[in-house]
């Protein structure tokens, strides 16, 4: 049992930024395109329901200086559309007066998961997709009934007003694994039903009346009284907090992209602790975040910061800028990493997931490759509705791409269209079906 003072490293200025390099052209050349690339794919009206206040104020703080000025915040980004539309060699480019700039988006993926989301007229949908090693962005598609905006849709990638749900048990898992408290096969006892909870369920005493499920299992079932009892229990606000810190929450992910800022209060009152743990509380996140922790997961425990321009050439067709991987710290050990992917594969096999990942007569989609992931469903009010998330990657062993799928139902009638799970099976069928 580890005690509520229990301290874990920090990974203190991990997500620091770098100070810029003075005097190198290359380098005022890769951010004035960058700057290009916010113009050109994120531009639109971008409205403060768009970005949360706080948000907002540390992006208008966050401009780089260059050679010849400044690089302009969101705050200036003005009223070009969206639109990946030129296409080169199965890429989407965009051709300025003296380069041209390739982006790492895969087309046919990119379309299909348009497509998928106009096709089911959701409310709000998204899907983000992306190499786990590389940050390789291959899919950017945001859609709401109710946006004629090119800019809000793709925004709602960034958007990071959305609940976390159960997600967030992927942060509480890696906590109670890392601080050796907890092995995937550890028994863990709950009173009555798994998914409500309250606080003399959180209680330590057994009685006859308490079931008994393996931490594994009450990740793939997604039991929110286990969770919350592992919150109280054994992980701790201190730790809890510092965990979700390592995965992304309360920090800068992206400052060439404008990714909203995750937030995750995690209070030190024993209930609010459980409940945070278990999915519910004051944790919010954006779907590209929500990839990213499927990511760094799948890449062992390091988390790799996400890039959209691949490359930059000048009309002569020589490469000025290439892509880098660029490492945002390790956020687990890779020994817990391979139990989470263990772990997270029985969301698919037996769990949450089962049946969006089998055909009506329960035969696999994907009978020759194992898959790992994450569901989560909760309510919410920004925009109203009812959120389901999957989170995950495959193959499980070899991890070729992270993904990220968020629908948001209507609970004023007219119905579930489809589940995140059932989306983010279809975009990975495609994905896999080159």
């Amino acid at each position: 049992m580890v005690p509520w003072g229990d301290t874990s490293p920090k990974l203190a200025g991990v997500f620091q930024r770098k100070k810029p390099q003075k005097g190198r052209n290359i380098r005022s050349f890769i951010l004035l395109s960058l700057l290009l690339l916010n113009l050109f794919v994120f531009g639109g009206q971008l409205k403060d329901s768009f970005f949360h206040k706080e948000s907002r104020a540390a992006n208008l703080n966050q401009v780089d200086k260059i050679s010849n000025g400044l690089v302009p915040t969101p705050n200036h980004i003005g009223k070009i559309p969206i639109s990946f539309q030129a296409v080169k060699q199965n890429k989407y480019i965009q051709i300025n007066s003296n380069n041209e700039i390739i982006y790492s988006v895969d087309v046919a993926l990119q379309k299909y998961a348009e497509k998928v989301l106009r096709d089911y007229r959701v409310p709000y949908g998204v899907v983000v997709a992306l190499e786990p090693n590389t940050g390789r962005i291959l899919a950017l598609a945001g859609y709401s009934r109710y946006y004629k905006s090119k800019a809000k849709n793709m925004g709602l990638c960034f958007r990071a007003s959305f609940p976390a749900a159960s997600i967030i048990k992927l942060v509480t898992a890696s906590a109670a694994l890392e601080l050796d408290s907890l092995t995937p096969e550890s028994q863990i006892s709950y009173e009555g039903n798994m998914y409500h909870i309250t606080p003399q369920k959180l209680r330590k005493k057994i009685n006859r009346r308490q079931n008994t499920t393996s931490f594994a299992m009450a990740l793939a079932k997604s039991n929110n009284v286990a969770f919350a009892k592992v919150a109280v229990n054994v992980v701790g606000s201190r730790n809890l907090t510092d965990y979700a810190q390592r995965f992304g929450f309360n920090r800068t992910l992206a400052n060439h992209l404008p990714v909203e800022i995750s937030k995750a209060h995690i209070p030190g009152e024993f209930y609010g602790l459980g409940e945070s743990g278990a999915g519910f509380g004051e944790i919010y996140m954006s779907p590209i975040h929500g990839t990213m922790i499927a990511a760094t997961i799948a890449n062992k425990g390091e988390m790799v910061q996400p890039h959209l321009i691949q490359e930059v050439r000048d009309r002569k067709g020589n490469i000025l800028y290439q892509a880098q991987k660029k490492s945002l710290g390790r956020a687990i050990q890779p020994d817990t990493a391979r139990e989470l992917d263990r772990m997270m594969q029985g969301t698919i096999t037996l769990g949450t997931a089962r049946k969006a990942f089998k055909d009506r007569r329960g035969r696999p989609f994907f009978p020759n490759m194992a898959i790992a992931g994450k569901t989560g469903s909760l309510n919410g009010n920004n925009p109203r509705g009812a959120y389901h998330w999957f989170v995950g990657f495959a193959p499980a062993d070899n991890p070729r791409i992270a993904i990220a799928a968020l629908v948001i139902n209507s609970i004023d009638g007219g119905g579930w269209r489809i589940k995140g799970s059932q989306l983010a099976r279809m975009v990975l069928q495609k994905y896999f079906s080159k």
